[in-house]
């Protein structure tokens, strides 16, 4: 009997060490499992980081696009607007600028002066009544000329207005 209570006794102990071992290895793989699922949430944290990290990176890139664009459109704007005003400088100095004022000018005291008469006219102003050389343009010019060729100075002696088609005397 005393092989018998020994073969029980190693039996017992051997049955006491697997199942410790058995538990030992569920343990093991409990925190195993844990630290894979740990695992694999760092490593979804880490995807979303650099997803997160890639769009940010896009947007400064298109931030820093924009503001380049922004500072060609304006080094263009500032170069288109320094060109007009060279052009337009050169062009207010020009024969060209001098003669469309020109014609302006004699358009718009031509319409005025007409306007001018028209108004007097209208109102009951007559040459009759208020006799006035500026009432008849035709009278004023000949009478002009008529002064001129009698040694008068021929007009107010102010600045003489030149027709635009020709270019002033010399």
């Amino acid at each position: 009997m005393s092989w018998g209570g020994e073969v029980v006794k190693r039996l017992t102990r051997t049955h006491r060490a697997v199942n410790d071992t058995h538990r030992s290895f569920d343990e093991a793989m409990a925190q195993h499992s844990e630290l894979v699922a740990g695992h694999e949430e760092l490593e979804a944290l880490r995807a979303q980081e650099q997803r997160a990290a890639e769009a940010h990176k896009k947007d400064l890139e298109a931030q820093l696009a924009a503001e380049k664009a922004a500072r060609e459109v304006g080094q263009l704007k500032s170069e288109a607007i320094h060109a007009w005003d060279l052009s337009n400088e050169e062009f207010l100095q020009s024969y060209e600028f001098d003669t469309l004022c020109a014609k302006k000018d004699l358009r718009y005291f031509k319409d005025g002066f007409s306007g001018c008469l028209a108004q007097f006219r209208a109102n009951g102003y007559s040459e009759e009544e208020h006799p006035a050389s500026f009432l008849d343009t035709k009278k004023a010019f000949y009478g002009d000329a008529r002064r001129r060729r009698r040694g008068g100075r021929g007009g107010t002696g102010q600045r003489r207005c030149y027709s635009p088609e020709l270019p002033p005397p010399r």
